[in-house]
């Protein structure tokens, strides 16, 4: 009995050896494929990213192809794509052509204020220019006029002089699937011709963002 017992004890504990063996090997296992995942997605998240930069940079050179050198506009070109609960637009690129204000993907708005936020609930294209040279004048009017709250106005780029913001839709016109936002330091530079150039400019823009964020 002795004897007996001493051998199934054996047989458990190398059971139980072989048990957590198998354990940690699963685990290891998991570990490297999430993080083979990571580094794929991680990978195929920076081409689609340059892929749309590549866009804003050909639609920066059609605006600004014909803009006055010794008053440059300072345009800058971006774009936002919505929340998977559309309640945020998200900035997804930093911005191409002028870089005041530094890197600013990641960002966050309402879709109830900005041209942006008003662009996505209207499906139109929009194009605005500031009221108000000053900067209490001009955060009253982001307060009034575009519903932002006192704390965002004064967080917003005080230089900027007129905007431009076009809705991207997929290709059965069904929802936004992200709004290209440019502004200018001039406030005449989203002349009615530029509207349109940047609109049609946006129908291959809008066919990349559905490939690359609907998929």
């Amino acid at each position: 009995m002795t004897l007996s017992a001493g051998v199934v004890s054996a047989s458990e504990k190398q059971s139980a050896t072989a048990a957590i063996l198998i354990l940690l090997g699963v685990v290891l296992f998991v570990l490297t494929t999430v993080k083979l995942t990571v580094i794929w997605w991680t990978k195929e998240k920076l081409r689609s990213a340059h892929r749309l930069e590549s866009s804003l940079y050909a639609l920066h050179a059609i605006l600004s192809s014909d803009a006055d050198e010794a008053n440059p506009p300072k345009l800058r070109v971006t774009i936002h794509v919505p929340t998977p609960n559309e309640k945020e637009l998200e900035q997804v690129l930093d911005y191409v052509g002028d870089s005041r204000a530094g890197a600013t993907a990641g960002r966050k708005f309402s879709v109830s204020c900005g041209i942006i936020g008003e662009a996505f609930r209207r499906k139109e294209t929009l194009a605005a220019t500031r009221q108000s040279a000053d900067t209490e004048g001009y955060v009253k009017e982001l307060i009034e006029d575009w519903g932002y709250t006192e704390s965002d106005a004064r967080k917003r780029d005080h230089s900027a002089m007129s905007w431009l913001a076009i809705p991207l839709e997929s290709g059965d016109k069904k929802r936004v699937e992200g709004i290209v936002y440019c502004d200018s330091v001039d406030p005449e530079f989203f002349t009615e011709i530029r509207t349109q150039l940047a609109y049609y400019a946006c129908v291959g823009i809008a066919r990349c963002i559905d490939e690359t964020y609907s998929k």
